[in-house]
C-alpha cells in the first residue's frame, strides 16, 4: 500500500485503516499508539452521517460544524462569545510552528464537499 511506503519514508509507523465507528477497535489502536516511542500515522475511516440522516442527505453541511438541529441538520448560529473552532485554533498553531520550523508538515485530505467560505479554510494555501 502506498500509504505505508510513504509513512515509512517520513519515519512514521502506519496503523490502519481503522473503522472509526468501531469504538473498541479505535480505542485499542489509540492506546497502542500512545505507548509507542515513535511517531504514528493512525488511518481512521468514518462514514459521513453515520447515525444521522441529515448528514447523509447533506454531507457538505457537516464539515467542522458547530451546534445544529439534529432533525433538519440546519446549523445554529453561535452564541456571542463562543470560542473559536478547534480546527481554526489548530490550523493557526500549526502555521505558527511551521513558520519557525520547516520540518513541520501538515497533511490533510482534499475536501471538495466542504464549503470554501468557512472560517479557517485555505489558511495554509494563503500563507505558503
Amino acid at each position: 500500500m502506498w500509504v505505508q511506503a510513504c509513512s515509512r519514508k517520513f519515519g512514521l509507523r502506519y496503523l490502519g485503516p481503522i473503522d472509526g465507528h468501531n469504538l473498541d477497535e479505535l480505542v485499542k489502536n489509540l492506546e497502542f499508539a500512545k505507548q509507542c516511542d515513535s511517531p504514528i500515522l493512525l488511518h481512521v475511516l468514518t462514514k459521513k452521517g453515520h447515525g444521522l440522516e441529515a448528514a447523509r442527505n447533506f454531507p457538505e453541511r457537516f464539515h467542522g460544524l458547530g451546534a445544529f438541529d439534529p432533525v433538519t441538520g440546519e446549523s445554529r448560529k453561535p452564541s456571542p462569545g463562543t470560542p473559536p473552532a478547534y480546527q481554526d485554533v489548530f490550523g493557526q498553531a500549526l502555521l505558527r510552528f511551521a513558520r519557525k520550523d520547516p520540518r513541520i508538515v501538515g497533511i490533510t485530505p482534499p475536501c471538495r464537499a466542504a464549503p470554501a467560505s468557512r472560517p479557517g479554510d485555505g489558511i495554509a494555501q494563503a500563507v505558503f
